[in-house]
């Protein structure tokens, strides 16, 4: 397994890395004007860390407003013998063709004994049926009767998701740089004509792509691409990130966190009242909550660094009242664990029709 060596980076790097994420979806000459760099030193910085592999760019679909009704989260302990499942599966979905059901995944990491996957499903009955369609390919059911992972099931409908993959509060504090606030998840109304899917889908499949390259594949007029690349972004649709290798930049611990709430406490708690408990929440890369219960994805430098989380949520218990229980939380290391998933989405949009 290739594991990235750390970088160090100068302060113009450290400077661009932070304007490629925290305004991903701005052109690049805007990002210039924001870090105030000139373009083509940003631009030929940006191509290093490309080729480096320091970051990629990923277009993440509005899966509330394409239709999909759950957002789901499974975690637990991973067996010798479940991890050659799935590294068995994993190998079986590269090829796309032959799992064209098993889709809802975008996000999956594993330690040798634990791991948590993140996915979007149009409704209930797609989970069980993957869960069926996978076990005939591989079996894996044998193994997950024995010891169950816990499966987390949060509706789009009554869903929050402040924190959607944007790291760009994560390298503020490490780089010193303006904490921006979190930047908010837009739910358009209506729906989108096929051509409008089909481009939504190859843009998500090949965020690089150029309006005539998605002119030749797609077969539409570039007038047509370029007017339904622009609907697409404006209205939420989907968004545009810009995702860094983390552990290039030194981070050792992913962690995975789910709780349980207490409906009546959380619904009258004020979002701005976390920064008064004087909590960092600029370690969060997702967040996903409803008035029952919900999960969390964070980064640490090293383990010790990454108990402070455990301390975020014994506040919430014994101050404000906030959590039934003590929450269940993975600490999974990045160095020794295996991204079965990492931000990959046109898996998920096959379901689309």
């Amino acid at each position: 397994m290739y594991i990235p060596s750390v970088i160090s980076l100068t302060s113009q790097e450290k400077k661009a890395l932070y304007g490629l994420v925290a305004y991903s979806e701005k052109p690049l000459k805007n990002i210039a004007d924001k870090v105030d760099m000139n373009y083509w030193t940003l631009y030929k910085i940006r191509e290093k860390m490309e080729e480096r592999g320091l970051i990629k760019e990923v277009i993440i679909p509005n899966y509330k407003a394409l239709g999909y009704e759950l957002l789901v989260a499974g975690y637990g302990s991973i067996t010798k013998e479940r991890m050659k499942m799935i590294e068995k599966l994993e190998k079986m979905i590269k090829k796309a063709k032959q799992l064209p059901r098993f889709s809802g995944i975008f996000y999956a990491f594993a330690e040798t004994y634990r791991g948590f996957v993140l996915g979007a499903v149009k409704n209930y009955t797609e989970i069980v049926k993957n869960l069926l369609y996978v076990d005939r390919l591989v079996g894996i059911r044998e193994i997950l009767v024995r010891e169950r992972p816990k499966v987390v099931i949060l509706p789009y409908e009554i869903t929050e998701i402040p924190v959607l993959f944007d790291y760009s509060r994560l390298l503020a504090r490490e780089f010193s740089m303006p904490m921006l606030p979190v930047k908010k998840v837009r739910t358009p109304e209506g729906k989108l004509s096929f051509d409008e899917l089909r481009v939504l889908k190859k843009l998500v499949e090949r965020p690089e792509a150029s309006i005539k390259q998605l002119s030749q594949w797609l077969g539409i007029g570039r007038q047509k691409i370029s007017r339904i690349r622009d609907k697409l972004f404006s209205e939420g649709w989907c968004y545009r990130r810009v995702i860094p290798d983390v552990k290039m930049l030194g981070y050792e611990v992913i962690v995975f966190a789910h709780w349980e709430s207490n409906p009546t406490r959380i619904e009258n708690f004020e979002e701005k009242k976390i920064e008064t408990l004087g909590i960092d929440l600029s370690r969060i890369i997702f967040l996903a909550y409803n008035l029952l219960e919900g999960f969390v994805i964070a980064l640490f430098k090293n383990l010790k660094e990454s108990r402070n989380i455990v301390s975020l949520f014994s506040t919430f218990m014994e101050r404000e009242n906030v959590l039934l229980s003590e929450p269940e939380i993975l600490f999974l290391s990045l160095e020794e664990g295996v991204t079965l998933r990492n931000h990959e989405h046109a898996y998920v949009l096959s379901a689309l029709p």
